[in-house]
């Protein structure tokens, strides 16, 4: 699949960005150093996405339970005028939730997508995603997963069903 670059919100098919589930408690459950590796990536395209005006929608899983999403990302993502958080109780973003409703609000075709677990939150919402007809693409450098899930991310998926690489550069550089 082509690797899809992250166009601004002037752009007719609008991208969103979709962070999911980097809350304290369940970023303190990732594998070894998969924290360090992608949390600055992360950072990085929240930066983008508060420089062109793209919306930012923070996933969270039972707020109650894993605590809030973590301080170095939420206090950038207050940064975009158009971020939004969302509670969920399943896997999916898409599941008992207004996702949906809010992304066709704001005319989003295309969603970056980034955070935990791999193997179950974010693949659960790729592929909603994907079923309700929106394009995804990702990067192993904004998401990972426990010890206990796939050691590759379920990149194999990823790279089958969206548009995906290894360097983030290549989905937020808009040029």
């Amino acid at each position: 699949m082509e690797i899809l670059k992250c166009p601004t919100s002037k752009t007719k098919d609008s991208t969103a960005f979709i962070l999911i589930d980097m809350q304290t408690k369940l970023v303190k459950k990732l594998r070894l150093g998969d924290a360090d590796r992608i949390i600055p990536n992360q950072l990085s395209a929240i930066r983008h996405c508060n420089q062109f005006g793209i919306p930012i929608i923070v996933l969270e899983l039972y707020k109650e339970e894993f605590d809030r999403t973590i301080d170095v990302l939420i206090n950038e993502i207050k940064g975009n005028p158009n971020f939004y958080i969302i509670e969920k109780k399943y896997d999916s973003g898409f599941a008992g939730t207004n996702l949906d409703d809010l992304l066709r609000h704001l005319n989003a075709k295309k969603l970056f997508i980034a955070g935990i677990y791999a193997d179950l939150c974010v693949k659960a919402t790729a592929s909603s995603a994907l079923n309700e007809g929106y394009e995804i693409f990702t990067s192993n450098q904004v998401i990972a997963g426990r010890a206990d899930h796939s050691k590759d991310n379920n990149m194999r998926w990823f790279r089958s069903n969206a548009g995906c690489t290894d360097d983030i550069t290549e989905l937020i550089n808009p040029f």
